[in-house]
């Protein structure tokens, strides 16, 4: 619904970092699917604690354009953003 939001706004997000897994709750991989359904050329990055789900060895089989492992340090995350938003 945020991302709809933000769409309709006409101010997107320039990137979205989904947790894979949350309890109780839609993990990252549906929520990246109804966010590619909106728009297709989404970046997405994948986030877990669990460094052997699929999605974070080859985040780009799975829709996402790159992963980040959890724990992660700021300068990672800025790395990994400013790589995925500039592509």
């Amino acid at each position: 619904q945020a991302f709809r939001r933000a769409e309709e706004s006409g101010k997107p997000f320039h990137a979205c970092i989904l947790d894979l897994t949350i309890p109780g709750g839609m993990g990252g991989k549906a929520v990246a699917l109804r966010i590619l359904e909106i728009r297709s050329d989404a970046v997405l990055v994948a986030s877990s604690g669990y460094s052997d789900d699929p999605v974070v060895s080859e985040p780009g089989a799975h829709g996402f354009r790159g992963s980040l492992s959890k724990p992660f340090l700021r300068e990672d995350l800025a790395r990994l953003l400013e790589g995925v938003v500039a592509a």
